[in-house]
């Protein structure tokens, strides 16, 4: 394996030194592109190197001008001969983007190897695994300077046609909860939402009610990773929400038959339903493999991640700024897949007793920067108003702040809207 050539495309580099003497016109794309390590073989990048030099200088590229700022290094890139040959190698200057596409494929190829081959090490001296899970995590990076530019005319057009096609149109997942549909406009694809609570005040809850609505009501595909509860707790919690079964009597075998018969028929909708879920994974990179994964195979629509402080960190830094990459990157799937993370997070003590704030997100500040939403689950439990509660929006990037009235059903620990029960 050793003695296998990188990969390599030394005609097309040869070709796109040759353009940019030929024509500087055909310069701007390159260097915003092109880095003299993107170049396989060292003439060429000392003549990129040269050129570069020129360009910037606001100097002409062209044969004479490089081999004069190549100086001493002339001889040793084959002198004025070579730069007449690379020149002459160009088939045609119009078919620059292809060159140069070409160099850069095989730059990021060269990069990976880098990158796989220093996680094989890794493996062979027995590192911890977080650290070849980095390693092998660095390629998925790899030309994302690349990537993603485009016109501000296309995001006006797309911005434009969102307020021709009115709400309807632009709102997200809903969550089935009115009012807090109305003020988030449905979960939005590209966000991270953080659900944080003390416990039992009904994170888990609200993920799952939001989830039964989204998968099982409304057919859009949904994944759900459970680091807390076991898959079965979930899916009991699921069939107490749609059955509108005594969860406590649904998991200890203690239905009526009237009971048991609603929850036969609940089984067979959430059986046929587009909910994905596991409890078999528990570290930041199978998160979001698994995500992809799904994405790709059953194009889930939105994630939950149950939840952040269960997850299993790398000790290299505070378990502060750890979990502040955590919730980075989970910033970064959800723009990368194109659908809303909700991730839950637990409050810290000083939230007993009170009502949360952002102040109380545990363990990382970076949970209240990196979250375009975080949602508050509160139930102040009166016994004048049993089931009272509220969510509190307490940021929204882009949307109006405050907070929702919901009812808590205790029977089946599900969220619902105030004013009326109306079974799915």
């Amino acid at each position: 394996m050793n003695d296998q050539i990188p990969p390599q495309a030394t005609d097309a580099e040869k070709a796109v030194l040759g353009a940019m003497m030929m024509d500087n016109g055909c310069i701007p794309p390159i260097v915003d592109l092109l880095t003299v390590e993107c170049f396989y073989k060292t003439v060429h990048q000392k003549v990129f190197r040269a050129m570069m030099n020129l360009y910037n200088a606001n100097e002409k590229v062209d044969q004479l001008t490089v081999a004069h700022e190549l100086g001493k290094d002339l001889a040793d890139v084959g002198g004025n001969t070579y730069l007449v040959e690379l020149a002459d190698s160009v088939p045609s200057v119009a078919n620059i983007e292809s060159y140069l596409g070409m160099v850069h494929e095989t730059s990021i190829k060269r990069q990976a190897l880098v990158q796989l081959i220093q996680a094989q090490r890794n493996i062979w001296t027995n590192e911890p695994w977080e650290t070849i899970e980095e390693q092998v995590g660095k390629i998925s990076t790899l030309g994302l300077a690349t990537k993603g530019d485009e016109p501000v005319s296309d995001s006006m057009h797309r911005l434009l046609k969102r307020i021709e096609e009115g709400p309807e149109k632009c709102e997200g997942l809903k969550s089935g909860l009115s009012e807090l549909d109305e003020q988030l406009g449905g979960f939005q694809p590209g966000k991270l939402i953080i659900v944080a609570a003390r416990p039992s005040m009904g994170k888990t809850a609200l993920m799952v009610r939001c989830a039964v609505e989204i998968a099982v009501v409304r057919k859009r595909p949904a994944g759900i990773i459970t680091v807390e509860m076991s898959v079965d707790e979930i899916g009991g919690r699921c069939l107490a929400i749609m059955a509108r079964a005594n969860l406590f009597k649904l998991l200890t075998g203690r239905l009526d038959e009237n009971g048991k018969e609603r929850t036969a028929k609940a089984a067979g909708i959430i059986a046929g339903s587009p909910l994905y879920w596991t409890d078999k994974i528990n570290r930041l990179g199978d998160i979001c493999a698994k995500a992809r994964e799904w994405r790709r195979k059953r194009d889930i629509q939105i994630l939950f991640v149950d939840y952040l402080q269960l997850l299993e960190l790398p000790e290299k830094d505070t378990r502060n700024n750890e979990l502040g990459k955590v919730t980075r990157r989970l910033k970064w799937l959800a723009k990368e897949l194109n659908i809303p993370v909700v991730a839950l997070s637990q409050l810290s003590r000083a939230a007993e007793g009170c009502r949360p704030n952002l102040s109380h997100l545990r363990d990382s500040g970076e949970i209240e920067n990196d979250a375009d939403i975080v949602l508050f689950p509160y139930r102040a439990d009166r016994k004048d108003k049993p089931g009272e509660g509220v969510i509190i929006i307490d940021k929204h990037r882009n949307g109006p702040t405050g907070e929702v009235k919901v009812t808590f059903q205790t029977q089946w620990a599900g969220f619902e809207n105030p004013v009326n029960d109306v079974p799915f």
